[in-house]
């Protein structure tokens, strides 16, 4: 009696042991499936966060990228508009440079011009600056037949030798041109056409008599208080 007790409890203690496992090895697949919900819970976020700070950081990088292209261009072209920059404004320096040159050599010249012409008795002769161009008025008209005149005749008549040579003397490589003041717009066309044939006729006094260079004839518009009046044009050789 007393040893089937025992065999009953030795069964009811297997029963209990193998209970137990079972509860045992289900809570184990419960924790195990616990932690594999629970890491997939939080690995998923995490990978795709990984993603995101992956691709943010190849845009960052290609940006990066573009801008600096971007900043070599526009380096570039800053060095290039520095560089014409610094052109431009030696240009000017330059012509500034010339142009005070050509200034106080035409100041010069025409005191020298005026001087010689003073030793020559040239009554009523002016020098005056144009532009880069001395000019000296002649005559407030050239003398009747001046058109069919010689050459020599007229040159002596104009005292135009001894004044074109005291402009290219003074003002060496410098071309001489006559320069006849037009009739008034309301004139005749003869009468222009008569300009135009005395200031040729004074240009062939000057190169033939004379022995100057000759630019070249020209008829200009000074108004009506000016027709008719003959000057000499000298400019600054370049």
């Amino acid at each position: 009696m007393a040893r089937r007790s025992f065999e009953d409890l030795s069964d009811e203690v297997t029963l209990h042991e193998s209970a137990f496992s079972s509860f045992v090895r289900w809570v184990g697949r419960l924790l195990a499936i616990a932690l594999v919900t629970l890491g997939i819970a939080y690995y998923v976020p995490l990978r795709r966060a990984h993603l995101g700070l992956v691709r943010e950081h190849e845009a960052l990088v290609a940006d990066h990228a573009r801008l600096g292209r971007e900043l070599g261009v526009a380096r570039a072209e800053l060095a290039a508009a520095s560089a014409n920059r610094d052109a431009l404004a030696e240009k000017v320096r330059a012509a500034g440079e010339r142009e005070s040159h050509r200034a106080a050599v035409l100041a010069d010249a025409r005191a020298r011009v005026e001087s010689k012409l003073v030793l020559l008795v040239h009554e009523g002769a002016s020098v005056v600056v144009q532009g880069d161009a001395l000019v000296v008025a002649l005559a407030d008209e050239l003398p009747k037949g001046a058109e069919t005149s010689e050459p020599a005749s007229l040159a002596a008549k104009l005292g135009l030798c001894s004044v074109a040579k005291a402009l290219v003397e003074t003002l060496p490589g410098a071309r001489v041109s006559p320069l006849l003041a037009a009739p008034a717009a309301s004139a005749e066309p003869a009468r222009w056409e008569l300009t135009a044939v005395r200031a040729a006729k004074v240009a062939s006094a000057l190169e033939s008599t004379c022995r100057v260079r000759v630019d070249r004839a020209i008829v200009s518009d000074g108004g009506p208080e000016a027709a008719g009046k003959l000057s000499l044009r000298a400019a600054v050789a370049d």
